[in-house]
């Protein structure tokens, strides 16, 4: 049966990482898998922009487990807060990795969230130019283990 859901084995472009695992998708490929809640963890995040308008931080995603094990999804979350409140997306995903709400008087280094084993939840987004691509829509819960 035929779809358009990312197959990690299926990738030609692509690097082994330490674990011998990481999918690293090169060439500007996006990979696109079921919606759904999947086991990752963030491998890179960096601060872009949202159309050359507005900060935003990219959480890049790698499925850790399953069938679609090694892919790689993009999250986004608002960089550009006048007030860091407790209804934004990059809040949830702190609190949600930290387990408790967070202290943010001084600020919060991001690259602790790094690495962490997470369920998350992926949506599909439709682009401008009307691709369906996935997206990390939230962070659930930070796992133990898998």
């Amino acid at each position: 049966m035929l779809n358009n859901y990312a197959d990690p084995t299926k990738f030609a472009d692509r690097q082994e990482g330490e674990a011998g695992k990481l999918l690293i998708i090169i060439g500007g490929g996006v990979a696109h898998v079921p919606p759904g809640d999947y086991k990752a963890r963030i491998t890179q995040i960096r601060k872009t922009s949202f159309k050359g308008k507005r900060d935003t931080y990219c959480f890049v995603f790698e499925v850790v487990d399953g069938q679609h094990k090694g892919v790689v999804i993009n999250g986004y979350a608002n960089a550009q807060y006048k007030k860091f409140s407790k209804h934004t997306k990059l809040y949830r995903w702190i609190t949600a990795v930290e387990g408790q709400e967070p202290e943010l008087e001084e600020g919060y280094d991001l690259e602790v969230m790094k690495d962490a084993i997470l369920l998350v939840r992926v949506k599909d987004t439709q682009t401008t130019q009307k691709q369906v691509v996935s997206n990390v829509e939230e962070i659930i819960s930070k796992l133990d283990d898998f």
